[in-house]
Formats: structure tokens, sequence, C-alpha cells
């Protein structure tokens, strides 16, 4: 299931005009989704930070609290890869908010029409383009249960007392895998790198190279052997041009 979100101020405009276009363009795009509409852009906020990650995040451009652009590089640091749209009546905006990384601009105006093309367009284009899911056994509560977590969420793995931890921004879970290796094979060849004999980063999450550690984007710091050093320097120089 697709999660999405909608965020806005406007609490009239959310509850009658956006969720009725929003249910609109789920049917069209004939997707599976849950919809989430938020009136405090705090809130919406706190739901990432508490590992709550959604799919799809609809952002009103001028709120008062945060504004749009400025919640989006908060999410952003949280997460990287959700698709991201804007709602805005004023196209200047569409250049400034170009570097934040924009999925789509929605038209904030009383043209239900070309707002309802828009919506549905996005929504067939993240479906089409939908990142694989990724599930995870782990120990919870002594028990094993099977979780959905992306490997855009995930931060790092570590190896540590025979046990293989899962870090993702906030939550830690204990993996039933026992093979580092095996989760090795499954995560290099999706932007991980080992950085570590007992570490495996999320090269996408790094924020800064030192002589012997990494910083990540979270402001962990985490061990980098001397061996590593110079092959990470490469797989990042890769990773740029793969964005660019």
């Amino acid at each position: 299931m697709i999660k999405i979100a909608v965020c806005d101020d406007d609490a009239e405009f959310l509850t009658t005009t956006m969720k009725l276009l929003m249910s609109k363009a789920i049917k069209l795009a004939g997707i599976n989704a849950s919809l989430v509409m938020f009136n405090d852009e705090k809130e919406l906020l706190r739901e990432f930070e508490n590992d709550n990650i959604y799919d799809i995040v609809i952002l009103d451009i001028d709120m008062p609290s945060i504004n749009g652009k400025d919640l989006a590089k908060k999410l952003r640091n949280i997460n990287s890869t959700f698709c991201l749209a804007f709602m805005t009546a004023y196209k200047d905006e569409v250049y400034s908010a170009i570097p934040i990384g924009i999925n789509a601009f929605i038209p904030k105006e009383f043209n239900t029409e070309s707002c309802l093309e828009a919506l549905t367009r996005l929504l067939n284009d993240y479906s089409e383009n939908q990142p694989e899911n990724t599930f995870w056994e782990v120990i919870s509560d002594g028990i094993c249960v099977t979780k959905r977590i992306p490997f855009s969420n995930i931060f790092y793995f570590h190896y540590c007392n025979e046990n293989i931890i899962l870090h993702t921004f906030k939550e830690t879970y204990i993996l039933t895998e026992r093979t580092f290796e095996k989760i090795a094979q499954k995560c290099i060849p999706n932007g991980f790198y080992r950085s570590h004999r007992n570490y495996i980063i999320n090269v996408n999450k790094i924020f800064e190279i030192l002589d012997r550690e990494i910083v990540m984007s979270n402001q962990e710091h985490l061990p980098l052997s001397k061996r590593s050093r110079k092959d990470l320097f490469k797989e990042i120089t890769g990773v740029i041009s793969n964005k660019a």
C-alpha cells in the first residue's frame, strides 16, 4: 500500500477540496493507497522523526510555522527518497524549489480539473516507478515478525555480539539473520558499503568522511577502516555521478 501525506495549514481546503480530489485521483490511478491529511506541519515532521515515513508527500508552500520548502528540507534530511510535490498558486515558486528535489507541482487554484489531472499524473508516475519493497525478519518482544523497511530508510547495519542490528533514523531492530555476509550480498548492490568489518552503511546517508570515521546525516559517528576509506570515495563519486 502506498502511503500518502498531504499537509496544508488551510483546514477547510484540506477536508473539502483536497480530500475529495485525492480520493478521485487514487481511484483514477487505480492504486492501493492510504491517505493522511495534516493541518500542522510540525506533526508531519514528527511522523518522519518517529520513523513513520510516507511514500508520497504533498506540501503547501506557504505555511505559517514552517514553510513548505523548509519542511521539505527537514524531511529530506531524514529520508531522501520519498516522492515530493508542492501545492502553490504562484508559478514563480517552481524555480526556487528545484534544488529540494521536487517530483511535481500541483496548481492550488480553483480549477479542479487541472488539479485533479496533476494529482492523477503524480500517482501514476509513482506507481509505475515504485521502488521495490524490502522486508526484514526482526525480533520484536521475543517473537519473529516481518517488517517493511525500504533500503532508503536504513542508515546502517552493525554486527555486534553475534547479532545484526538494523538502524534507521531513530529505531533499531535485531534481525533474525545471523550471517553478516548475507546482509552484505543483499545490500551492497543497493547503495550500501562495508566501511568496517562490523558495519555496512547506506552511502546516501553519509554526511562527512573523516580520517577514520564516517559521520552520518543523523550525526552518528561510525568507524571507517583504513583499507575501506579509498574505495569509499570511489563509491561516493559513483553515487554522485548517477544522480547528476
